[in-house]
């Protein structure tokens, strides 16, 4: 019996019998996490997501501001070739959380998607981020619902046009489609005068 022999099996098998295989595949992505400081195979990981149904994140809501320091609106980074999903969209930068990683290292790990910048022009940035809260939101895609912990960031014009990769300025209503639906949702949370500090996403939609 092949793989995909395994794969048509577990697709018509009755659920309730499926524990021996659901522990196998456990046991082994447990071993691979703790081989592989923490991380899951990536071929695996939208399937993982799934299974789960649950996961969270640290993401950062990046305002910029002119010289005078008035806000000019909010940037994303288009999502790459490289990125496992979304190729194409525009997003809010964050990652998932890893096995292994405490609230410290799943911020470090995040804030390391502001490339282009110092690491002193980093940190200056991180020492004056706000936490905003957490944001609750279920994703199409991965079929899974996140717990997102999100702080905002602001930068002024400089810094921006230093940012790798592709990024634009967004602006209210967010209503973009070349943004992922869920992050424009995020950032109707996040703008508000005084956003929840637990939101629900789905309070958020397009107009």
């Amino acid at each position: 019996m092949n793989i995909n022999d395994v794969a048509a099996f577990i697709k018509t098998a009755p659920i309730e019998t499926l524990r021996p295989a659901a522990e196998a595949l456990a046991w082994r992505l447990l071993i691979h996490r703790q081989t592989h400081d923490g991380w899951t195979p990536r071929e695996l990981f939208l399937p993982c997501l799934t299974i789960g149904g649950l996961f969270g994140s640290f993401e950062f809501v990046i305002e910029v501001t002119d010289a005078a320091g008035n806000s000019i609106g909010y940037a994303l980074r288009k999502r790459s070739g490289s990125d496992i999903d979304y190729t194409g969209q525009f997003h809010i930068i964050g990652v998932s959380a890893k096995m292994n990683e405490g609230p410290r290292a799943l911020r470090k790990r995040a804030s390391e998607e502001l490339g282009g910048l110092r690491n002193r022009e980093i940190e200056t940035l991180l020492s004056r981020s706000t936490f905003l809260g957490i944001a609750l939101r279920y994703e199409e895609g991965r079929q899974a619902r996140c717990w997102a912990i999100t702080e905002i960031l602001c930068i002024d014009e400089l810094a921006f046009k230093c940012l790798e990769g592709e990024w634009e300025i967004f602006r209210p209503p967010f209503d973009d489609p070349r943004i992922i639906k869920y992050h424009r949702q995020h950032l109707r949370w996040a703008t508000q005068t005084t956003p929840p500090p637990i939101a629900d996403l789905a309070d958020y939609p397009d107009p």
